[in-house]
């Protein structure tokens, strides 16, 4: 299981990184990810957000009309589901330890470590400004307190990512919301997903209280230098 050592949330305005630092969490739609809104940013837009079924072609019988159309198929077929566009989602990037044995890692070796928990530089599209979120386990309790104050149903954890062109299979109920496609693994993302039990509501902005005690903010090219990565390997966990 991977060790998720620190998160970090990139932002294109100055004063949205202010804002999350005082404890305000802006939760998008997923639908808002996959509509015309997201086309105005390509790197966080993703058509295939929120898929439940992703069938091969051979994979799947499908009828329409009572008429057998399952060879005619030349593309996978995928089913998203409508339910799935109201869940708010707030996406971070998780520096984490990946595949890497944390029972393995020396003295000798911790560069591994050290590599792995690199942030890739298409990340860096994501905005200029950065909040380093030091304590995880702190920023997960309180999210899923000021969740359960609303009387919202919440989901976290890392996203996992698949290949489009041999997956076949599903991912049911909420856990649709935690797979991508494999183009978007750079990302390494972590989210949360938030089921407000409100059709429509639109994005939800949660108030979790002031970050400051477990969150550092950056210049984006500040991250992956000697000195922040010299520092990452003592925050904490």
């Amino acid at each position: 299981m991977s060790t998720i050592f620190f998160l970090v949330k990139f932002f294109r305005r100055e004063q949205y990184a202010v804002d999350f630092v005082n404890g305000k969490v802006f939760c998008n739609t997923l639908r808002s990810f996959k509509g015309d809104e997201a086309s105005l940013d390509p790197w966080r837009a993703d058509q295939n957000e929120g898929t439940t079924f992703w069938w091969q072609p051979g994979d799947a019988r499908v009828e329409i009309n009572g008429m057998d159309i399952s060879d005619d198929l030349a593309e996978p077929l995928q089913v998203q589901m409508a339910w799935l566009d109201e869940i708010n989602l707030f996406c971070i990037h998780a520096c984490h330890t990946g595949e890497l044995d944390m029972t393995k890692v020396s003295n000798e070796n911790v560069e591994l470590l050290r590599r792995e928990l690199l942030i890739p530089e298409e990340c860096f599209r994501l905005g200029e400004y950065a909040v380093v979120i030091k304590d995880v386990s702190d920023f997960v309790e309180r999210m899923r307190t000021a969740a359960f104050s609303h009387g919202y149903r919440i989901a976290r954890g890392l996203v996992k990512y698949y290949e489009p062109a041999t997956f076949n299979g599903s991912f049911p109920g909420i856990e649709a919301a935690f797979w991508k496609q494999q183009q978007y693994s750079y990302q390494r993302e972590f989210r949360f997903a938030i089921d407000t039990r409100s059709m429509s509501a639109g994005p939800l902005c949660l108030e979790v209280g002031n970050l400051s005690d477990i969150a550092m903010s950056l210049r984006v090219s500040d991250l992956n230098g000697p000195a922040f990565l010299g520092g990452s390997m003592s925050l904490g966990r």
